[in-house]
C-alpha cells in the first residue's frame, strides 16, 4: 500500500507512525504544506532522525508562486486558491498514493480534499482549533472536511463524541482507534528512581526535591512559563521551599520566548529552583527528564491530550492540568486541574500534589496507568490503523491490496 501522510516533519507523532508503517511494508511518505519550499522546512526544525529527505514531499514553489499564495490568504481573497490546489494535486500524483491520511485537520486539509483525489481520511489531534475558527465565523473550510473526507480516525472517545454530536460526521465514517504509545509494555516494567536520582544530580537539583517539569510553556509567552516564575519570585511562601521547576524547550519552543523567561529568572535569582533546557531533546532524552520529575504540569489553554501527557505517565510523573472537558474524561479524580490564568488555582494545586502521602501518589499513578494499558501500545493500533485504511482504499478499487 502506498501511504501518503499529510503532516510535520519534525516531533513525535507524524515521523514515527511514517517509519513503522514502512517497517510495516508500506512506501510510505510524508507531505508539508505548512511551508513552501524544502529550505523552509530545514531553516523551521531539522528533519526527524526516523525520516530521510527522500521520505519528504514539499511544494517547492517559485517566490512568486509562494507570495501570491500568501497575498492572496492575508487579503482573504480566493485568487490563489485555485493555483495552490493545483501545484498539491501534481505533487499528489507524482506520488500516486493509494490513500492519503491527515494528521491533523486544517485548512491544508480542505485544499487537499479540494484535489478531488481519493480517498483522504482526516485524524483529530484537537479539535480546539474548529471551536476558535468557529468564534471568529471562519470555519467554513471545516464544514467541506467534514462533509468530504471519506472517513476519521478517532484518537480518544471525546474525539468520537465531538465528530458525531458537532461536526455532525455519519458513524459510518468514524473509526475509533487510540493512539497508543510507544514501547508501552517496556515502560511499565522499569524501575526509575536510579536514572531520576542521576539526572537531579546534573542539574544541581537535591534527590529530596519536588520537581515539576514543564514541556509546553516555552511555545509563546502566554502559555504560562512567565507566571511559574512569578510563584517563585513573589509567592515562594505559599509553595514548599524545595519546589523546583524545569521547563523544557522542546520542538516547537521559541527562541524569544526562551530568552525572555531566562532574563525574568535571571533577574529574580531564581536559576537554582527555575531550570531551562535550551535545547530540543531527543524522544529518550524526554523521557528521562520526566523520569526525575515528580509532577508533569501542563498550562496549555486548548488542547486534546497529546502525546506527551501519555509518555509522562509511563515515567511516574503525577500531573497538574488545565481544567479542560477532555482532560476530566480521561484522568477523573487522578489529577489536579488548574485555570492558567489564575496563580492562585496553580499554587493551589502544587500544594495538594506536594502533600498527597507516598499511597495516593501511586494510586494516582497507577490509575492513570491502567487508562493508558486500556489505549493499548501504537503497535497494535498502527495495525489497526492500517486495517482501517484498506478498509477505505476497498471503497474505491476491487483490487487487493497487499
Amino acid at each position: 500500500m502506498r501511504i501518503l501522510i499529510k503532516s510535520y516533519h519534525y516531533g513525535n507523532n507524524a515521523p514515527p507512525i511514517v517509519k513503522a508503517f514502512k517497517d510495516m511494508g508500506h512506501e510510505t511518505k510524508l507531505i508539508c504544506l505548512q511551508k513552501y519550499r524544502f529550505k523552509q522546512i530545514l531553516k523551521e526544525h531539522p528533519i526527524s532522525p526516523l525520516l530521510t529527505p527522500k521520505d519528504i514531499i514539499v511544494l517547492n514553489l517559485s517566490i512568486f508562486g509562494e507570495w501570491f499564495i500568501r497575498i492572496s490568504r492575508k487579503l482573504n481573497l480566493k485568487i490563489g486558491e485555485p493555483f495552490h490546489i493545483r501545484k498539491i494535486k501534481e505533487k499528489i500524483e507524482s506520488f500516486n498514493p493509494d490513500i492519503i491520511v491527515h494528521h491533523g485537520v486544517d485548512y491544508n486539509t480542505y485544499l487537499t480534499i479540494k484535489t478531488n483525489i481519493k480517498p483522504q481520511i482526516g485524524i483529530w489531534w484537537s479539535y480546539g482549533s474548529f471551536h476558535q475558527e468557529q468564534k471568529q465565523n471562519k470555519n467554513n473550510f471545516f464544514q467541506y472536511i467534514f462533509k468530504h473526507c471519506d472517513g476519521f480516525v478517532a484518537f480518544y472517545p471525546m474525539v468520537k463524541e465531538f465528530l458525531l454530536n458537532e461536526a455532525k460526521v455519519p458513524s459510518s465514517k468514524i473509526r475509533e482507534i487510540p493512539i497508543g504509545t510507544n514501547r508501552l509494555n517496556e515502560f511499565l516494567s522499569l524501575d526509575n528512581q536510579k536514572e531520576a536520582d542521576s539526572f537531579r544530580d546534573l542539574y544541581g537539583i537535591p534527590r529530596d526535591g519536588f520537581v515539576i517539569i514543564n514541556t509546553r510553556s516555552l511555545r509563546s509567552h502566554s502559555e504560562g512559563a512567565s507566571d511559574l516564575v512569578r510563584i517563585l519570585a513573589n509567592h515562594s511562601h505559599k509553595i514548599p521551599e524545595n519546589t523546583y521547576f524545569v521547563l523544557t524547550k522542546g520542538i516547537l519552543g521559541k527562541t524569544d520566548v526562551v530568552n525572555s523567561v531566562q532574563q525574568e529568572i535571571n533577574d529574580n535569582h531564581l536559576s537554582k529552583r527555575m531550570i531551562i533546557v535550551d535545547r530540543e531533546l531527543s524522544y529518550d532524552e524526554l523521557l528521562s527528564h520526566f523520569r526525575m520529575a515528580d509532577v508533569h504540569i501542563s498550562m496549555l489553554k486548548m488542547d486534546l491530550l497529546g502525546i506527551t501527557i501519555n509518555e509522562s505517565i509511563t515515567q511516574d510523573c503525577n500531573l497538574i492540568l488545565t481544567d479542560l472537558p477532555e482532560y476530566r474524561k480521561a484522568f477523573n479524580e487522578n489529577a489536579e486541574y488548574i485555570d492558567p490564568n489564575d496563580l492562585d488555582s496553580i499554587i493551589n494545586a502544587i500544594n495538594k500534589m506536594f502533600y498527597l502521602t507516598e499511597e495516593e501518589k501511586r494510586t494516582k499513578i497507577h490509575n492513570n496507568k491502567e487508562w493508558l494499558i486500556r489505549l493499548g501500545d501504537t503497535i497494535d493500533n498502527n495495525r489497526k490503523n492500517i486495517e482501517y485504511y484498506q478498509e477505505v482504499i476497498s471503497r474505491y478499487s476491487k483490487e487487493p491490496l497487499n
